[in-house]
C-alpha cells in the first residue's frame, strides 16, 4: 500500500507547466464542444479525440505536428476514397484494403516517435470510414461523408493552435525561462534546508538536462530574445544546471552522536572529517593498561 501511495504521489505531484496544459485542453474541447453543436457540424467524438493528439507541450511542437496532421489525412482519405471507388461493389476486397493500410499507419505510428501520433489519426480515419458505405447507397452522400470527416479534422487542428497561441505559458522562451527558474528554486531549497526531502537522482538530473536541451533548442527557433543572444543564454543554462547537480551532491550533515556511535572502523575512515567538523572528537572506549616487567 506504501508502494501505491508513493506511485501516486510521485505522478500526481505538481509539475511546472501541467495546469496550464491542462487548462488549454479543457479549453480547446470546449471551444469544440460549442462550434460543433451551434453549427450542427457532425463527428464531433472524432474531433476531440483529435484534439487530445494534436495537443503538445509547447506552440511549436503544435505547428509542426499540425503540418504533419494535414497532409497525412489529405492522403489518407484520398485512399480511402480511391478504395471505396474501386472496390465498392467488393466489400471483402475493400476490407483488405483497408486493414492493410490500417497496419501500415499502426507500424509508422510506433516507428515515427512523436510524430507518429499523425498516423494514429490516419488509422482512426481509415477505421472510421469504412462505416459510410454501410450507411447509404448513394454515392455522392459517402462523398459527403468523407469531406465532412476531412473538414472535422482539420477544424479541430485550427481550434487547437488557436487556443494554445493565445498563452504566453505556451511558448517555448516562455518554457525554457520557467523551467531555469524552477530548477534555481529546487537549488535554494536543497541549500537551505538539506533535510527537507530527497535530494534528486541522476536518472532525474539526466531528464532535466534532456528537458533543458530540448526546450533551449526550440527557443532559439522561436523566441527573438534568446535567438539574439545564444551563447549567453547557454552560458546560464550551463550554470543552472551545473548548480543542479552540485545542489544533488549535498548530503545532510551528521551529528557527533551519530558518528561517534559508528564501529570504530567507520570512525577511522572519518577521523579527519570529525575533527574538523567538531571540536569535540569522537573517544575511543579506554583499553586495559599493559603490564611491563
Amino acid at each position: 500500500m506504501q508502494n501505491v501511495w508513493s506511485f501516486l504521489h510521485r505522478e500526481l505531484r505538481d509539475a511546472p507547466g501541467r495546469a496550464n496544459y491542462t487548462l488549454r485542453l479543457t479549453l480547446s474541447c470546449a471551444v469544440l464542444i460549442v462550434l460543433f453543436m451551434t453549427l450542427q457540424i457532425p463527428f464531433l467524438a472524432v474531433a476531440l479525440i483529435v484534439v487530445f493528439y494534436v495537443s503538445q507541450p509547447n506552440v511549436l511542437m503544435i505547428k509542426l505536428v499540425s503540418v504533419v496532421f494535414f497532409l497525412t489525412v489529405s492522403v489518407a482519405l484520398g485512399c480511402v476514397l480511391l478504395i471505396i471507388k474501386w472496390t465498392y461493389d467488393y466489400p471483402l476486397i475493400r476490407l483488405v484494403a483497408s486493414v492493410a493500410l490500417f497496419f501500415g499507419a499502426i507500424y509508422l505510428m510506433r516507428v515515427l516517435g512523436k510524430l507518429g501520433l499523425a498516423f494514429f489519426v490516419v488509422a482512426l480515419v481509415v477505421i472510421y470510414a469504412q462505416t459510410f458505405p454501410s450507411m447509404t447507397s448513394q454515392s455522392e452522400i459517402l462523398v459527403r461523408l468523407l469531406l465532412w470527416l476531412w473538414v472535422v479534422i482539420n477544424l479541430a487542428i485550427v481550434v487547437t493552435l488557436l487556443v494554445n497561441a493565445g498563452f504566453q505559458q505556451a511558448f517555448p522562451g516562455y518554457q525554457f525561462k520557467a523551467r531555469m527558474v524552477f530548477l534555481l528554486r529546487q537549488v535554494a531549497v536543497l541549500l537551505a534546508r538539506p533535510d527537507a526531502g530527497s535530494p534528486p537522482t541522476f536518472k532525474e538530473i539526466a531528464e532535466q538536462f534532456a528537458q533543458l536541451q530540448s526546450l533551449y533548442q526550440q527557443a532559439t527557433r522561436s523566441s527573438p530574445e534568446i535567438a539574439d543572444s545564444p551563447q549567453a543564454w547557454q552560458s546560464l543554462m550551463a550554470a543552472t544546471l551545473h548548480c543542479y547537480h552540485l545542489a544533488a551532491l549535498l548530503q545532510p550533515e551528521a551529528s557527533p552522536s551519530a558518528v561517534c556511535s559508528l564501529p570504530p572502523r567507520s570512525r577511522r575512515w572519518r577521523r579527519i572529517w570529525t575533527s574538523a567538523r567538531f571540536r569535540q572528537p569522537c573517544r575511543r572506549p579506554a583499553r586495559g593498561i599493559r603490564r611491563t616487567a
